[in-house]
């Protein structure tokens, strides 16, 4: 069983609702490319675009190592999205019952952004107080923050080393070599 978790902002809304311009901006452009993502996904040089990868992933510096899992983790929810996906899956009456009934960490800090329109942290408490599982003994605590949903994200930007810079030229050029290899008439300049 987990010691605890950290819950950031949660929200279970609807695509269009959560994303400004989603509808407009996003969509579109996403759907876009979702061709050459599955044509990519299907090309008969998929091996030797997986290893590849895993060849740009071993000379990446430890920094770029520890957030590839994060970008792989985003490809299934792109391909949602390109694919006209816009409304939050599992529904969130299935959530709440996955939370009630299956919720097992004792230890929860829920942390909610004072200017956040989208956090339904409210919401979630209760689920999570309501929960089968461990209503009794449980360690909950709401945290408040000054600051909105995108708050996490504007941390200082460090500045980049050289060998970063590098190694990310190099991400380009690989994924100019894709695009060609996956069908593109002519190479991406990224």
């Amino acid at each position: 069983m987990k010691a605890a978790n950290v819950l950031l902002s949660g929200n279970t809304m609807p695509i269009s609702e959560a994303i400004p311009l989603f509808q407009p901006v996003v969509a579109p452009m996403t759907q876009g490319l979702g061709p050459l993502l599955e044509q990519l996904g299907n090309s008969p040089l998929r091996g030797q675009m997986d290893s590849s990868l895993q060849q740009l992933r071993g000379m990446s510096p430890p920094g770029v190592q520890q957030l590839l899992p994060l970008v792989e983790q985003l490809r299934p929810l792109y391909v949602d999205v390109a694919q006209g996906q816009q409304a939050f899956i599992p529904p969130v009456a299935e959530v709440q019952r996955m939370v009630q009934n299956y919720y097992n960490v004792k230890r929860t800090l829920l942390v909610r952004f004072g200017s956040d329109s989208l956090d339904q942290t409210p919401q979630i408490s209760l689920w999570l107080q309501n929960g089968a599982l461990i209503r009794e003994g449980m360690d909950l605590t709401i945290l408040g923050l000054h600051g909105d949903h995108l708050r996490p994200l504007r941390q200082p930007v460090p500045e980049v080393p050289s060998d970063l810079r590098e190694y990310a030229g190099r991400g380009g050029d690989l994924l100019s070599q894709l695009a060609v290899m996956a069908g593109g008439s002519e190479a991406w300049d990224f």
